[in-house]
């Protein structure tokens, strides 16, 4: 017994309405492409399809992905600079350990938590990096030497380093 696969054709209005909505969803970031076509029933395969016939679609979501791709970086951005200044000022985490409770028969019978608060100390790593990117006129470790023209010799170890 053979069993028929259910296809809709769909016309190009449908195509680029519902095509519309899934750029629209899309755009708002944080979501997949597939997510947005399943949210209106198309495979994401579906979609491609509709994009490699029709130009106009291709273009929408070439649009979409762009605005897609800049609200995925702005996020991105916002949580490393929030998590870089906790990173430099330091933050408070509270820690939870759960411990279970045993009578002589092997059954549990409670537990008991312990909560405590932990300081987690500014990370210097972290501050660095944030002071030679905010202010690398006054944290650039790069040095300029002027010799005046002269050569300069060092010896170290067995090796000799000149400069002029």
């Amino acid at each position: 017994m053979k069993t028929e696969k259910k296809t809709t054709k769909r016309s190009l209005d449908d195509k680029k309405i519902m095509s519309q909505k899934i750029c629209q969803l899309y755009e708002l970031g944080g979501v997949t492409l597939d997510s947005c076509c399943g949210e209106l029933g198309v495979t994401a395969r579906t979609f491609w399809n509709w994009c490699a016939d029709v130009s106009e679609i291709a273009e929408l979501f070439k649009k979409a992905k762009d605005a897609h791709s800049r609200v995925e970086k702005e996020g991105i951005r916002e949580k490393a600079s929030t998590g870089l200044q906790r990173l430099v000022e330091g933050f408070w985490v509270e820690e939870e350990e759960v411990e279970e409770i045993y009578n002589k028969k092997n059954e549990l019978v409670g537990k008991r938590v312990k909560k405590r608060k932990k300081y987690i100390s500014p990370n210097a790593t972290a501050i660095i990096f944030a002071l030679k990117n905010s202010d690398p006129v006054h944290w650039n470790e790069d040095l300029t030497m002027d010799f005046g023209g002269e050569e300069q010799v060092f010896k170290i170890g067995d090796q000799t380093i000149k400069f002029k």
